[in-house]
């Protein structure tokens, strides 16, 4: 569904003709509200990174960090989040917290290459930006999400009760079927019998 799309479907679904100027609005709060619920395996990406002077620069379209890789000779190291980084010594990073914008790896070490994997930010639909992720695959849930913020604008009880009741599961939903196209077919997965050793 596109941007135009949407807004006429709202505004039909809501029976009004007098939110013509609202719509947009309506459709960036409810993107708020879905962008920061929704992690979706379908948005992730990854990029190589080198750090300089123990931090990484983020790429720009960066929402969420999913895992972060030092590789050392041959071996891949996730690191993991610390929320505490004080007093690790050592040759080898085995952590990172977010600071400014940035990465800081943990410990200090010599500049070295990662492998960052994170959620990309969904951009939000506007008339340059005709789709995005979401619209594409989760149209329902960018309607009644929309049709939800008017309903608050315009103080409609009764749609901001049913409205409430379909967002919340269509927000679960989207989450478990992102999880699910990350996931092998189970027609490709094998049952493998060991050998007995000799």
């Amino acid at each position: 569904m596109t941007f135009t799309e949407l807004k006429a479907l709202a505004a039909s679904y809501m029976h009004r003709t007098d939110l013509t100027d609202k719509w947009a609005s309506f459709i960036a709060v409810a993107e708020a509200q879905m962008f920061r619920d929704l992690d979706l395996k379908e948005t992730e990406a990854s990029v190589s990174l080198t750090s300089v002077s123990n931090y990484l620069t983020l790429p720009n379209d960066f929402g969420k960090v999913s895992r972060l890789v030092y590789t050392s000779n041959g071996q891949e190291i996730n690191l993991d989040y610390i929320a505490r980084p004080d007093n690790y010594v050592g040759t080898t990073p085995i952590g990172y917290s977010q600071e400014n914008n940035k990465l800081r790896i943990f410990p200090a070490v010599a500049d070295a290459d990662y492998t960052l994997y994170y959620f990309v930010n969904l951009e939000p639909l506007s008339d340059s930006v005709a789709t995005n992720w979401l619209s594409l695959n989760a149209a329902d849930l960018y309607l009644y999400a929309t049709c939800l913020e008017a309903a608050k604008w315009t103080r409609d009880g009764d749609q901001i009760t049913l409205l409430s009741q379909l967002v919340q599961p269509l927000v679960e939903s989207v989450r478990s079927f992102s999880k699910r196209r990350a996931l092998p077919n189970s027609a490709g997965l094998q049952v493998k019998i060991s050998q007995p050793l000799v």
